[in-house]
């Protein structure tokens, strides 16, 4: 888990230009009490993603997808943005 960790606050971050590149439709999801990334700060990152959305999840928080948080909805959400965006 350390390494983990490590691995990730050494992952190079995206520059915008970078980020404007992206020509898949992408989806972000956070929770409402996330910690680590805010709604402004996912506003801004659609903005700079084509064809993108972002999810906030409802009283969760980092993990909104984990057992005690809010599963169905994250994996309902994440079917339903597939299915919109499926590779035909």
């Amino acid at each position: 888990m350390r390494q983990s960790a490590q691995d990730w606050r050494q992952y190079p971050q995206l520059t915008r230009s970078e980020l404007s590149s992206i020509t898949c439709p992408a989806l972000f999801i956070a929770g409402e009490h996330d910690d680590f990334v805010t709604e402004e700060q996912l506003l801004e990152l659609c903005s700079w993603v084509q064809d993108s959305r972002y999810l906030i999840a409802p009283g969760c928080s980092h993990r909104p997808h984990m057992l005690r948080e809010k599963p169905i909805l994250i994996n309902d959400s994440i079917l339903s943005f597939l299915n919109k965006h499926a590779i035909r």
